[in-house]
């Protein structure tokens, strides 16, 4: 259903214009929310897969479990008496279209550099996706002997060397190389990490905002590190929810509630929010309408966080049944203070 037969059967239903004009295709949200949990799940899987498998294999083979990254690093760099840092990485950039941000010939100074790198033992034969910024080419005379990009202030990739994965750097090794970039006039990481550093703040926040709405029948249940879990015990949390809410009106507002709480936009939002969206879904949409459309009526009796919840949840609703009108209003509503929100936020 294209954006003007949506704009068209919500006008049937009584919307009003004024909310319809700015309409966007909220109503693909259950598809895109369904694809990232599902892939969320599954990305999960295959991580843990992974690790039991490597974990077994490290086990049963000692002395991978010893493989010191660290010193098979250094033993091949022993005698470097240059250090070339540049912009990007290895895999999607060409080198030599980099910028070169620092160009070392002083051996002291290199070797200060090379003694920084501290790879943890708890590194895995595993790799992200970008490409690092910057990279740290260490030469011996004209030989290349290491290119190593900096990947996410934290890690390091070897480019066609001897590690098996990227080496995760120690906390310590890792602040010591920014500080020693910055040191030497190339700041972008430590400019990244701080950038890191305040995303994790944020998220801690919207974390604990997303925990403090949630009905605490069904905190016991939750783990931020394996949300998708909870799902399994969904009859215990059903029965959880009708004990701390004996009518079924008040359970659905506190789940509307809960759903309204999160951080994102309806289409883009943590992978987490979706449990919210999935017990909701494991009750009969009439009774949540009906709910949410007393509650409406009976003079606005919503919090924003219900009103966010409800709005969110009715919205893909909107296409395959018909919703009452004052509820139509609140979904455009409040997908205008979505919109709003995001040109306030908008880096």
């Amino acid at each position: 259903m294209d954006r003007t037969e949506i704009i068209l059967q919500l006008m049937n239903q009584g919307a009003d214009a004024a909310g319809i004009a700015n309409a966007a295709d909220f109503n693909q949200a259950p598809e895109e929310r369904v694809t990232s949990s599902m892939c969320e799940r599954l990305s999960f899987m295959n991580v843990l897969i992974f690790v039991l498998t490597f974990a077994a294999f490290a086990m049963s083979n000692p002395a991978f479990s010893q493989y010191d990254w660290t010193a098979i690093l250094g033993s091949e760099l022993s005698g470097t008496n240059r250090l070339v840092v540049r912009t990007g990485g290895n895999c999607c950039t060409d080198p030599k279209t980099g910028q070169i941000l620092l160009d070392l010939s002083d051996i002291t100074e290199i070797s200060q550099f090379v003694g920084l790198i501290n790879i943890t033992e708890s590194s895995l034969e595993m790799s992200c996706n970008c490409c690092g910024n910057p990279t740290f080419e260490l030469y011996h005379g004209e030989e290349l002997r290491a290119a190593l990009s900096f990947h996410h202030t934290e890690r390091l990739r070897w480019f066609q060397g001897k590690w098996p994965g990227d080496g995760l750097l120690s906390a310590q090794s890792s602040l010591s190389i920014i500080e020693w970039l910055a040191n030497h006039n190339v700041k972008s990481p430590k400019i990244e990490r701080e950038w890191i550093n305040k995303q994790k703040i944020e998220r801690e926040k919207e974390e604990k905002a997303w925990l403090d709405a949630m009905p605490s029948s069904i905190k016991p249940y939750w783990k931020f590190d394996n949300y998708q879990l909870v799902m399994n015990d969904s009859e215990k949390i059903y029965q959880a929810l009708e004990k701390e809410y004996p009518q079924k009106s008040q359970r659905i507002l506190a789940l509307l509630k809960w759903y309204g709480s999160g951080s994102g936009t309806w289409n883009a939002f943590p992978a987490y929010e979706s449990v919210a969206n999935e017990i909701l879904k494991g009750m009969e949409d009439s009774d949540i309408i009906k709910a949410a459309s007393n509650a409406v009526l009976s003079e606005n009796q919503l919090s924003e966080s219900q009103k966010e919840g409800a709005a969110r949840f009715l919205a893909p609703l909107s296409d395959r049944m018909k919703l009452p009108k004052e509820l139509l209003n609140l979904i455009f509503q409040q997908y205008r203070k979505t919109q709003e929100k995001k040109k306030t936020t908008k880096p």
